[in-house]
C-alpha cells in the first residue's frame, strides 16, 4: 500500500542575521506518481547577494519539534545556493523515513549567509554593526585567479620570501580546518589577491570600526599597544572556553572571553619571521592590509591572558606568518577618531580678532574641516568672545591681559589650544598719535615716550627751542632733543615740568602723567623694596634694566649687560647724551621749584629717584588711570 504524507501547506520565513537573508513564501506537496517525492518552492532574498547556505527541517508534530529526518535532498539545498525567487529542492522523503505516514506534517526554510573561496571552503558571515566578517579563518591556498599560493614548510626557505606564501602552524596541515592557513604579507598585499570577490583582507579602518562597535574608546583606537581592556573589546572577539577544560581552544585562563560578537577568534599562534612557529592556543594573531612605513603593516593580537586587542606592528617585517580574518569589500563607514584645535599658543593682541579652526581625523586616514559644525567655547569668559565658526575676539587689555583656554567640541571628541592675551596695548593721544602701551603689574604705561603738540583741551603746547627762553619759562613748552625733529621719531618730545602738571592735561583720556607714588609702584612690582623706593639716590639692583629698551640705542655699560635688559617691556630709551641716560617726569613737586623724576643710566642697572627744577627738560611716559 503507498503511503503518503499529509499536511497544510504552510508558509514561513526564517531570517538568521538582522533580516536578512529572508526567507518566503515556502510551499511543499508531496508527488502523487507513487515516488513519495517531496516538492519544495521558497523564494529568498539576500540585500548582499551572498551564495546561501539553505538548511531544510521538517515537523510530523506541527512545529512543535523539529527533528524528524530530512537530509536526502536534491536542487536548491544545501551549500552555495544563490538568492532568488521559486527557489525548488527535492526531498526524498521515503529515503529519510521508511514506512513513516500521517498528518501533521511541516516543513521550514532556513537561509544562513555564507561565502566561499577559491578553493571551495565555506565560511560563515557574521554580521558586527555596519561590518559583515567571515566567522573562520581564511583557509585559501590559491588567489583570486587560481594562482597557487606557494606552501613553503621549510624554515629557511621562509625567512628569505620576498613573495606570497602560506603554510599551516606547525606545517601540520590538520590545523588549517580548525585555524586556517598563516600567510607572509606578500600573500596579504599581492595584487591577485587572497579574498574571494567581494571580500577583502581588513585595513586598520576596518579594524577600528570593528573595535569601536564592540566598546572600545574613540581614544583608544588611534593608540598602539594594548587597548580596549576596560570594554573587554578582546573578549567579546575571542571564543570562549579554555582547551585545559575541554570547552575551547584557548590556553587558560582565557581571560575575558565571551565571543558576544560572533567573531569566534581563535589562538592560531603564528610563525617567525625566521620560520619558527610561536606556540599554539596563546594568541590570535591577524593581518590588516594598511602598512606601517615600508617594511611592516598594523596587526591585531589577541592573548590567553588579556581582554583587550593590542594594535602593534610585526617585528618579523614582511616575513611574519599571521591568521587572515576577510572583511566584506564596501565602503566602510567614516570612522571619526579624534580632532585637533589649530592654532595652539597664538598671541592675541588684545581687541584684535583670531581664527580657530577644528580638523576632525578618520580612521582611514581622511581628514574634514569641523570648524563651523563644532562648539566653542573660552575661559576664562571675560578674555573675549568667539563665535560659532572659531573667530575669537580677545577683550580689551585693559579688560584682560594673560592665559586663556579656547575648547572646542564635535561629536563626542574635545580638544583645547592655549593662547595669550598679551599685557599691551594702544593709546591714541591728543594729536591722534597712536602709541604703543604695556602692562606690569596692575599697572598700564605708554611702552614709547610722548610726542604730543597739544593738550586734552586742543591747546597748543608751545615749541621752545631757544635756550634763554626756554630757562625762564613758568608755563609749559616741549622741544625735540637739540631741536632735531628727526630725533623725535625715535626719542618722543622733552617738556618741562609745567606742561606735564597743566591743568588743562597732556594726557588724554583715561591716562594721566604718574605721579611720583606710581613710580613707586613700578619700581616695587620690578623688584625693589619698599624702603629702597622711599629712598632718594641710586636704588634698586636691575630694576633700570629690566625698563630700558633698544639694546643697540644705549651706550655699553651695566644697565644693557645686565640679564634682565628690557624684561618690562617699558623699553626706557636715551634720548640725554643719545645713548648714556633717560629722565622722566613726575607730576609730584618735592619743592615749590622742583619736582621728583626718575632717571636711568647706561653704567647703572638700578633707578635714581632725583628732585630737578620745573625748568628741567624729560620725557613723559603717561600711566593709565
Amino acid at each position: 500500500m503507498k503511503r503518503y504524507i499529509t499536511g497544510l501547506v504552510v508558509w514561513f520565513s526564517s531570517v538568521l542575521f538582522a533580516g536578512f537573508p529572508m526567507v518566503e513564501n515556502v510551499r511543499f506537496a508531496q508527488r502523487t506518481d507513487g515516488s513519495l517525492m517531496v516538492d519544495i518552492y521558497y523564494d529568498v532574498l539576500d540585500e548582499d547577494g551572498d551564495l546561501l547556505e539553505i538548511i531544510i527541517e521538517a515537523s510530523d508534530d506541527h512545529g512543535a519539534t523539529w527533528v524528524l529526518p530530512c537530509v536526502s535532498l536534491t536542487g536548491d539545498a544545501g551549500e552555495g545556493v544563490s538568492p532568488g525567487a521559486d527557489k525548488h529542492a527535492v526531498w526524498d522523503f521515503h529515503a529519510d523515513n521508511p514506512g513513516v505516514s500521517g498528518d501533521g506534517y511541516r516543513v521550514r526554510v532556513i537561509a544562513r549567509e555564507i561565502a566561499i573561496d577559491i578553493d571551495g571552503n565555506v565560511y560563515d558571515i557574521v554580521p558586527i554593526g555596519d561590518q559583515d566578517w567571515l566567522g573562520q579563518n581564511l583557509m585559501a591556498t590559491r588567489y583570486r585567479n587560481g594562482d597557487a599560493i606557494p606552501n613553503v614548510t621549510d624554515d629557511t626557505a621562509w625567512e628569505i620570501l620576498s613573495a606570497g606564501a602560506y603554510c599551516a602552524y606547525g606545517n601540520e596541515e590538520g590545523n588549517t580546518e580548525v585555524y586556517g592557513c598563516l600567510y607572509n604579507w606578500h600573500a596579504v598585499e599581492d595584487v591577485r589577491n587572497l579574498a574571494p570577490e567581494g571580500w577583502r583582507v581588513p585595513t586598520d579602518a576596518d579594524w577600528k570600526v570593528l573595535e569601536l562597535f564592540m566598546g572600545m574608546s574613540r581614544a583608544d583606537l588611534v593608540e598602539s599597544g594594548w587597548r580596549g581592556a576596560d570594554a573587554r573589546v578582546g573578549g567579546k572577539l575571542k571564543s570562549a572556553g579554555t582547551a585545559e577544560e575541554g570547552t575551547g581552544l584557548w590556553r587558560s585562563p582565557n581571560t575575558g572571553a565571551s565571543n558576544e560578537s560572533g567573531f569566534s577568534a581563535l589562538p592560531g599562534g603564528y610563525r617567525w619571521g625566521n620560520g619558527g612557529f610561536a606556540p599554539l592556543r596563546y594568541s590570535g594573531d591577524f593581518w590588516s592590509q594598511t602598512e606601517l612605513g615600508t617594511d611592516v603593516a598594523w596587526i591585531r593580537s589577541l592573548y590567553y591572558d588579556g581582554s583587550g586587542v593590542y594594535r602593534h606592528s610585526s617585528n618579523f617585517n614582511r616575513q611574519g606568518g599571521f591568521s587572515v580574518r576577510l572583511v566584506r569589500d564596501k565602503e566602510p563607514p567614516l570612522l571619526l577618531t579624534g580632532i585637533e584645535i589649530s592654532p595652539s599658543g597664538p598671541v592675541v593682541p588684545g581687541g584684535t580678532s583670531f581664527q580657530f579652526t577644528c580638523t576632525a581625523m578618520y580612521a582611514d586616514l581622511s581628514t574634514r574641516d569641523a570648524t563651523a559644525a563644532s562648539s566653542w567655547t573660552v575661559t576664562p569668559p571675560e578674555a573675549g568672545v568667539i563665535d560659532p565658526n572659531g573667530l575669537f575676539t580677545a577683550a580689551s587689555p585693559y579688560v584682560y591681559t594673560g592665559p586663556a583656554t579656547v575648547t572646542v567640541s564635535y561629536e563626542g571628541f574635545t580638544d583645547s589650544a592655549d593662547l595669550t592675551i598679551p599685557g599691551t596695548g594702544t593709546m591714541t593721544g591728543n594729536d591722534g598719535r597712536v602709541y604703543q602701551t604695556v602692562k606690569i603689574g596692575d599697572q598700564w604705561w605708554m611702552a614709547e615716550n610722548l610726542r604730543e603738540t597739544k593738550y586734552r583741551t586742543g591747546d597748543a603746547i608751545p615749541n621752545v627751542t631757544d635756550n634763554a627762553e626756554w630757562a625762564g619759562l613758568s608755563t609749559g613748552a616741549y622741544c625735540a632733543y637739540d631741536n632735531d625733529e628727526i630725533l623725535a621719531d625715535t626719542y618722543g618730545y622733552l617738556y618741562n615740568w609745567y606742561a606735564v602738571a597743566d591743568s588743562r592735561h597732556i594726557a588724554p583720556y583715561g591716562w594721566r602723567a604718574p605721579t611720583d607714588e606710581d613710580w613707586k609702584e613700578l619700581e616695587k612690582t620690578l623688584g625693589m623694596s619698599a624702603s629702597e623706593a622711599n629712598s632718594g639716590g641710586l636704588r634698586g639692583t636691575n630694576e633700570g634694566s629690566k625698563l630700558a629698551g633698544v639694546y643697540h640705542l644705549w651706550r655699553d655699560g651695566a644697565l644693557r649687560n645686565n640679564v634682565a635688559f628690557s624684561e618690562s617691556g617699558f623699553s626706557a630709551l636715551p634720548v640725554y647724551g643719545l645713548g648714556s641716560s633717560a629722565l622722566f617726569w613726575s607730576v609730584t613737586e618735592c619743592c615749590f621749584d622742583n619736582a621728583w623724576f626718575r632717571h636711568l643710566n647706561y653704567d647703572y642697572s638700578g633707578v635714581a629717584r632725583g628732585d630737578d627744577e620745573k625748568q628741567c627738560k624729560g620725557s613723559v611716559r603717561l600711566v593709565r588711570e
